[in-house]
């Protein structure tokens, strides 16, 4: 009994003019998440615009569509959820960054004494409510000559680190290219960024 199976002959990918666009946008866009969002995260999203990228080229529609969905879940999540964007989401529109930046003119004025190493702390208790919601593991005023210069509120968790430094109006980092200005004097800065 002789059987001649009838499949369909695989459609061969063809690399075009449109292709090249294509994957040059595609490795742009992962270069930008993976330099702009350094270490796992700009990775895990970099690796997320391949993986889509790979199905746009294969005309992979339900690939493309999976694969989009995860980045648009993704993103949003950590805009809202994340460690990071959800501390800056509560500065800027939970407490204020005027608020702030009141209650740390209120501390630089008339800082408490500093340890015997030298450094100025802030334990959590001794905060405010609203500005202790923004607390952070370490929260110290930094001096610069002896001169009290900005409220820092350190976090991490061990893999990223990102703090706010909140100073007098005209405040400017040692290396303000490293920060985000939230308001004048007020910087956020991440370490993998």
């Amino acid at each position: 009994m002789n059987t001649v199976s009838e499949t369909s002959p695989r459609r061969r990918f063809r690399f075009t003019l449109r292709s090249l666009f294509i994957l040059m946008s595609i490795v742009a866009t992962a270069a930008w998440i993976f330099m702009h969002y350094r270490r796992d995260i700009g990775f895990d999203f970099a690796v997320v615009v391949l993986c889509a990228g790979w199905c746009i080229l294969r005309s992979n529609k339900i690939g493309t569509a999976i694969w989009l969905t995860v980045f648009a879940v993704g993103w949003i999540a950590m805009q809202f959820f994340g460690p990071y964007t959800s501390l800056h989401n509560r500065v800027v529109w939970v407490v204020g960054t005027e608020r702030l930046q009141q209650w740390a003119v209120e501390v630089l004025d008339d800082p408490p004494s500093a340890n015997q190493d030298g450094l100025i702390l802030l334990e959590r208790e001794s905060l405010p409510e609203d500005v202790r919601r923004v607390a952070g593991y370490h929260n110290e005023v930094l001096t610069d000559n002896g001169r009290t210069t900005c409220v820092s509120f350190e976090h991490g968790n061990g893999v990223w680190h990102w703090w706010f430094d909140i100073g007098r109006p005209g405040y400017v980092p040692p290396n303000p290219r490293k920060y985000d200005k939230l308001a004048d004097g007020v910087w956020e800065y991440r370490e993998w960024k």
